[in-house]
């Protein structure tokens, strides 16, 4: 079987990292597959585990950078330029299995070749049906914020765009979400129940150079993540960590700390993979990806969204039990696209960091197998 996966490498490396994990399950079961992201996978692609024949295709946008109700003449441009890429593409290797992160973009263009198509989503792409029992007011706008992103606003406007521009099939976001075959990645996610969705458990994703200081005594320390593109300056964050925590340490991705207190690690990339089950605990953007690589281990976590992505997983992880949150209040009365720290103050800050620490090993209960979960699903199926 030969599996394309699509990977939207856009601000950010997510969908990638986890991408990978499953095509290294795929591969271990016999399975060819190839990439397709853009130019920006390249470094990534190339140091991993796993060689990967790498299909270059533009994609000069992120999910994250347009108007929630009407995408802009030059973000629709970009998006033209991917799907026409896609569909090049297709036509060039004609895969058995197009397997796509999150897929909502490529999904018409494989609907017009008659390909195979499955997406892999979670948190806000799948807000239209989530359904939750005694709903917060704070809950309610997060998951409605998200649910007019892609019902009637920026994805449907999308949709048309594209079957307009290049004869695609007409698709709205609803239709997608009944019709499409989707895993979804996100234990515990209270979903309606459709045939064509099948949630499965975590994956274990992480990528950089391993944490190598044996010596340290990880027991009390707190390790600080907020991903690979986030632009967000999170340094009095890691001070007043550092005010709680005896050691720190942080995987500051894309940005620099202002400054650097003595006891504090830095590293622009580390695999958290390395540090599972090792440190006290976790404050992170809330990445499906962190979220699940140190949930397994029943890591404490505090989750300071950025963006509606890990608002959503604040919810749910919160409510899963698996972390705190600090900051969604008012993330959610401020509601946007874009990457931006929520306002709070340093004592709710420092309260939620003493509660972290104080948090004690929650039981070994989620195994964060979903990338295998998936790839066994897709090997029975196809």
């Amino acid at each position: 079987m030969f599996v394309l996966m699509i990977a939207h490498v856009g601000e950010t490396l997510g969908h990638l990292v986890r991408g990978l994990a499953i095509a290294d399950e795929l591969t271990d079961h016999g399975v060819r597959v190839e990439i397709a992201a853009s130019r920006e996978a390249e470094w990534l692609l190339r140091t991993w585990q796993h060689p990967y024949t790498h299909h270059i295709v533009r994609w000069g946008f992120s999910h994250n950078s347009c108007d929630p109700h009407k995408p802009s003449p030059f973000f629709l441009r970009r998006v033209l330029e991917a799907s026409a890429d896609v569909l090049e593409l297709l036509r060039t290797l004609h895969p058995d299995l197009i397997l796509s992160f999150p897929g909502i973009i490529t999904t018409q263009a494989a609907r017009s070749l008659g390909i195979p198509h499955v997406s892999v989503l979670h948190g806000p792409y799948l807000s239209p049906l989530v359904s939750l029992e005694d709903v917060t007011q704070t809950e309610a706008r997060v998951i409605e914020f998200a649910t007019e992103i892609f019902y009637g606003g920026c994805v449907d406007k999308i949709y048309s765009y594209l079957s307009q521009e290049l004869g695609m099939p007409e698709l709205t976001y609803k239709e997608y979400l009944h019709t499409e075959r989707i895993f979804v990645p996100q234990e515990g996610l209270p979903l309606l129940d459709l045939p064509n969705i099948h949630q499965v458990r975590f994956i274990r994703a992480s990528f950089g150079p391993p944490f190598h200081p044996q010596q340290a005594d990880l027991s009390e320390a707190c390790f600080i993540t907020f991903g690979s593109g986030n632009p967000c300056d999170i340094t009095r964050i890691v001070q007043l960590a550092h005010t709680v925590f005896p050691l720190v340490i942080v995987s500051t991705g894309c940005t620099q700390l202002r400054s650097v207190p003595k006891g504090v690690v830095t590293s622009s990339f580390i695999a958290s993979s390395s540090l599972a089950g090792r440190v006290k605990a976790v404050i992170s953007h809330g990445g499906i990806g962190t979220v699940g690589t140190f949930a397994e281990h029943g890591t404490p976590q505090l989750i300071i969204p950025t963006e509606p992505d890990q608002a959503a997983m604040a919810i749910h992880g919160a409510r899963l039990g698996v972390a705190r949150y600090c900051g969604l209040d008012s993330w959610a009365e401020k509601a946007q696209l874009g990457r931006r720290l929520p306002d709070f103050h340093e004592e709710e800050l420092v309260h939620s960091l003493q509660a972290l620490r104080l948090t004690s090993m929650c039981p070994d209960d989620i195994v964060s197998s979903g990338a295998s979960d998936i790839a066994d699903g897709l090997v029975k199926e196809f």
